[in-house]
């Protein structure tokens, strides 16, 4: 069995998160922890925080979000990806 949580092809999509608020957010997958390549599971992904108070020298700040499951198996109206 190989480890395809840093190899799958869902590393480096975009997403959409859906943050605890229920706010959408675009966001890239930076690791996969689906145990099949094509089973929709858990991620960890990053996103730009839309808080503009929220910026340094590099421009608008980023927020991770971890074990992020997939919209189907969450049953709370956010804290999802899709």
């Amino acid at each position: 069995m190989t480890d395809n949580t840093l190899t799958s092809e869902r590393v480096g999509s975009a997403v959409t998160y859906v943050d605890e608020y229920g706010k959408p957010h675009n966001a890239i997958v930076t690791r996969d922890w689906s145990p099949l390549p094509k089973h929709p599971g858990s991620v960890n992904l990053v996103y730009v925080v839309d808080d503009v108070s929220m910026t340094d020298s590099c421009g608008v700040q980023i927020a991770r979000a971890t074990s992020v499951v997939h919209q189907p198996q969450q049953s709370a109206h956010g804290r999802y990806w899709k």
